[in-house]
């Protein structure tokens, strides 16, 4: 896979106010990247689902970066911020086989978000999550 490039890259404050910038920046990179309408259409899901996750549940006002980048085989987000640690990769699957009336309320964001991306990565550095979501160009076979 060749090294991706950055694309463009956005930090505000953790707040709901903000998503639509957010949300505006990833789709003009990914179309600018020449991703395709349905591709765009699941990496903006993702990113208003995490984005809602960190102001809601992060319990931290802070900034959230929004980092857009590209290689010729795929578009990766990275999303920092500073909130409690969490790692969303640690999380295990809700149980689908249960009745919907029967499972806990919560936790269907975070099984999409892994659905949705061909790979995720968390790391905590200096005191800030960051996650980094890889969603390939073209699906894998």
């Amino acid at each position: 896979m060749t090294p991706p490039q950055k694309l463009t890259s956005l930090t505000l404050a953790a707040d709901m106010d903000h998503l639509p910038a957010f949300m505006a920046c990833v789709t003009e990179a990914a179309r600018g990247h020449g991703l395709g309408p349905e591709l765009v259409a699941k990496i903006d899901l993702v990113v208003e689902e995490v984005i809602t996750n960190i102001c809601k549940y992060g319990a931290a006002p802070g900034p959230v970066e929004l980092v857009c980048l590209g290689s010729a085989e795929a578009f990766f987000l990275e999303i920092v911020d500073a909130g409690r640690p969490f790692d969303i990769t640690a999380l295990p699957e809700p149980d689908l086989t249960k009745d919907v009336a029967n499972r806990p309320i919560g936790g269907l964001g975070v099984y999409f978000i892994k659905k949705a991306a061909d790979k995720l990565e968390y790391r905590r550095e200096g005191g800030r999550n960051v996650l980094r979501l890889t969603f390939r160009k073209v699906p894998a076979a």
